[in-house]
């Protein structure tokens, strides 16, 4: 979708040696964007927690948990949506 529109960004994976991950990674628009995929609809406290931890060692603006949760949630830079969602924010 950023490539169909032009716009410079990158995308990779982040692991650490002691198995801290991000499943993806968004740099674009001089941001760096935490996304966690997980397959369930009932994302839990831990969750999110364990995404901010992660986000924190890479310094992103934006957390997002893509699940498959039909409700949107916000608050501050953290994001709980579904794919069509966090694809919403990529527009």
């Amino acid at each position: 979708m950023l490539e169909n529109r032009g716009a410079a960004h990158g995308a990779f994976h982040f692991r650490t040696s002691d198995q801290k991950e991000i499943d993806l990674v968004l740099e674009f628009g001089g941001q760096r964007w935490a996304v966690e995929v997980k397959l369930t609809s009932r994302p839990t406290r831990d969750d999110l927690a364990s995404l901010n931890r992660n986000a924190d060692l890479i310094e992103a603006d934006r957390r997002f948990l893509v699940c498959r949760r039909a409700e949107f949630l916000q608050s501050g830079n953290q994001t709980v949506c579904n794919l069509e969602g966090m694809l919403q924010f990529l527009k």
